[in-house]
């Protein structure tokens, strides 16, 4: 449901001439972070582990169809797991984890993947941090990639894409709460660093759906 979801906005983006489209953090898969007992998914992963793919994959294999049908760049949020599985610590138990990452689909039909760099909360459940920046050679010049944190609280990242000459920053997002903070931190990358910035955040309900109290798990994003 999300990959034709994003295949419509796609579809729109391409008639209106957009050469560089950005979806949220985790677009795939929603964000929230559900107790896997409780979670409805079989197995004992965390949700996000449970339905990870590699990248290339089978959900980027088809939205990089479509970058190359319009000749766009696509980025998109989604858990990456790789060809060998990844463990790590999590309440003394040794379990397996996946990497919180940026897909991005290229004009000329290949993917190549970001992997965020600083976790945010309960990210530690179920993914483990990246350690690698990636800029993106383009006929508007380099584009740096970050996720989220990377951005909002850890300028470093933004400041070494600007001295290795890119001239755009690509940050995917999914931010609760007021909006200020994440106009505010983006915007330094246009003011201090000289570098246009092109973010997107998750936009309404998130998680698993409480009949009694009307509300989600994950609570709701404001774009």
């Amino acid at each position: 449901a999300n990959i034709q979801m994003m295949v419509g906005y796609i579809e729109q983006a391409a008639q209106n001439d957009v050469d560089i489209l950005v979806f949220p953090e985790t677009v795939l898969t929603g964000y929230s972070c559900e107790d896997p007992e409780t979670d409805g998914i079989e197995g004992d992963q965390y949700m996000q582990v449970a339905l990870a793919e590699t990248i290339p994959g089978p959900s980027t294999n088809i939205i990089a169809e479509y970058a190359k049908k319009y000749n766009m760049y696509i980025v998109f949020g989604m858990p990456q797991k790789m060809d060998t599985p990844m463990y790590e610590a999590l309440k003394g138990e040794m379990v397996e984890k996946v990497y919180n990452s940026a897909a991005i689909c290229k004009p000329d039909g290949t993917v190549d993947s970001y992997q965020k760099m600083h976790r945010a909360g309960v990210e530690s459940y179920w993914s483990v941090c990246g350690d690698t920046p990636y800029m993106l050679d383009t006929q508007w010049g380099k584009i740096g990639v970050d996720i989220c944190r990377d951005g909002h609280f850890y300028p470093e990242l933004g400041r070494y894409y600007a001295a290795m000459g890119c001239t755009m920053l690509i940050h995917p997002t999914a931010t609760t709460g007021n909006p200020w903070y994440r106009e505010t931190r983006i915007g330094s990358y246009t003011d201090r660093d000289g570098m246009a910035a092109i973010t997107c955040n998750l936009l309404g309900p998130d998680g698993i759906y409480n009949e009694e109290t009307g509300s989600y798990s994950g609570g709701e994003f404001a774009s």
